[in-house]
């Protein structure tokens, strides 16, 4: 096997957007580029984030790109003190120079970087290189998606996985009747028939579509956050909302086409809903979601959501179905506290699959921050650069 040697630059916040727009022209990317000039821009802006962190690392051979790995600078907050944490983000090296070593290189130099490092959503390759060089698992998060697409097959949402109907009712005679109706028809009427059960709630909450979280909401999520967690604040959220680096197909601008982490999406959304009582002055907390569409399936995330009465969380699964329902989704995916309210809808139980996210990490010291408290950390949907999708 060919050995090829590389060579490892290290990219400062500071110097990442200039970097992004100078590689457009720079030979050494041509093939292979680092990372997207929107994702570039959105990181320079992270309020977590110092202006020498280490933001970027590209592997370089013969003068020329053949991986990269991006790190995330975020917070960890333990009681009322709070740390540096760097998240391990798009991580990919050219088939050409895998089973080398190189993967490991590129971790080791972060490991270098004396900060505490964690990362999460990552592929079984990187899981490998990771536990290769000393990560240990911080936990499993789990999660929710409700599946309309398995409407495509010739089961019915009143059958699928047992034989006996759930709900033995009009509405399932039709679907075994008329089992050759589209697929768009089938989603738009379970989703019709679960938005009508729910409109009474309508009448408890008013909401109002915003651009950016009001400075009023700091106190909630100061409020709400776990003492031992990521830290995600006001700023935080804001950056999330007026940054995003996934565009829809139509916003995006120049850029690079050789990057291997998706950056364009035939629809990309976000949406963030502020929530009031219904005298439409007092505040209920926020919420936030995305909208997607790629390659012929349409996804609806909630992704942040905060309330002053925990009770009031069902309203980010009822905006959560009506989005999905204006957009005809064909996936839900949410944190496992709205489970219970979505499983509760009609013909949505059958449909439901359980998830879960793995989280690794390394610690810089045995005495750290992160590995003090790796027990007791709340693990969150939203945390790593999963809200950004």
């Amino acid at each position: 096997m060919e050995h090829h040697q590389i060579k490892i630059r290290k990219i400062k916040l500071k110097n990442l957007d200039e970097f992004s727009q100078n590689a457009l022209n720079d030979p050494a990317y041509q093939n292979l580029a680092p990372i997207s000039l929107v994702r570039a821009g959105s990181q320079a802006k992270n309020p977590l984030a110092k202006p020498d962190d280490i933001s970027l690392l590209v592997a370089l051979c013969n003068g020329r790109c053949v991986g990269y790995h991006g790190l995330l600078p975020g917070i960890l907050k333990i009681d009322e003190n709070y740390s540096k944490v760097y998240w391990l983000v798009t991580f990919y090296l050219d088939a050409g120079f895998r089973g080398q070593g190189h993967g490991k290189h590129l971790v080791s130099e972060i490991q270098n970087t004396a900060v505490d490092l964690v990362t999460t959503g990552i592929t079984a390759g990187a899981e490998g290189a990771y536990r290769s060089m000393g990560f240990k698992t911080l936990g499993d998060l789990p999660y929710y998606q409700l599946r309309l697409d398995r409407l495509q097959s010739t089961h019915t949402p009143f059958q699928y996985g047992d034989n006996k109907p759930e709900q033995p009712n009009v509405f399932g005679l039709i679907f075994n009747r008329f089992g050759r109706w589209s697929y768009q028809l089938k989603k738009q009427m379970v989703y019709g028939i679960v938005f009508q059960k729910l409109k009474a709630k309508k009448n408890i909450f008013k909401s109002r579509l915003v651009n950016r979280l009001d400075e009023e909401l700091s106190s909630l999520l100061a409020q709400q956050s776990p003492s031992a967690s990521f830290h995600r604040d006001l700023d935080t959220v804001n950056w999330m909302l007026q940054n995003p680096w996934v565009v829809s197909r139509k916003d995006a601008a120049k850029d690079v086409h050789n990057y291997y982490f998706s950056r364009v999406r035939d629809l990309f959304k976000l949406v963030a809903l502020e929530i009031f009582a219904p005298d439409g002055n007092t505040r209920k907390g926020f919420l936030i979601l995305s909208r997607s569409h790629k390659k012929n399936k349409s996804v609806v995330k909630i992704l942040d959501y905060n309330f002053y009465d925990p009770q009031d969380a069902f309203i980010a699964g009822y905006f959560g179905i009506k989005y999905a329902k204006d957009l005809l989704a064909d996936r839900i995916e949410y944190p496992e506290n709205l489970n219970s309210f979505i499983e509760e809808q009609p013909f949505f139980k059958r449909l439901i699959k359980r998830k879960k996210r793995l989280y690794l990490f390394y610690p810089n010291t045995n005495d750290s921050p992160l590995a003090v408290s790796a027990g007791k950390i709340k693990l969150d949907y939203c945390d790593g650069d999963t809200a950004f999708t």
